[in-house]
């Protein structure tokens, strides 16, 4: 997942992520982590990346729902203002 959120600004950052059924938090140290999000100012505002790990969530399944908790966090977390984001349809 990558959202650029133009007119904002985010010093460096880069956390751990755990999913779990109340939404997704900051990985404890020692956890293992589901995926993990960074972001920092660019030319076009601020750039968030987020990168699943393989081992940990299985292809195949939509990871929609995934990519709009992490948008949420962003907006929590880091302040950012991301706006509404939600997860298309699965239609398969």
């Amino acid at each position: 997942m990558g959202l650029v959120i133009p007119r904002a600004e985010l010093a460096p950052r880069d956390v751990a992520l755990v999913f779990d059924e109340a939404g997704v938090r900051e990985a404890l140290a020692g956890e293992n982590a589901d995926a993990s999000i960074s972001g920092g100012n660019s030319a076009s505002g601020v750039h968030v990346r987020m990168v699943l790990d393989p081992h940990r969530i299985p292809a195949g399944p939509s990871v929609a729902p995934l990519a709009v908790a992490a948008a949420r966090f962003v907006e929590q977390e880091w302040g950012v203002p991301v706006g509404e984001v939600e997860a298309a349809p699965d239609l398969r």
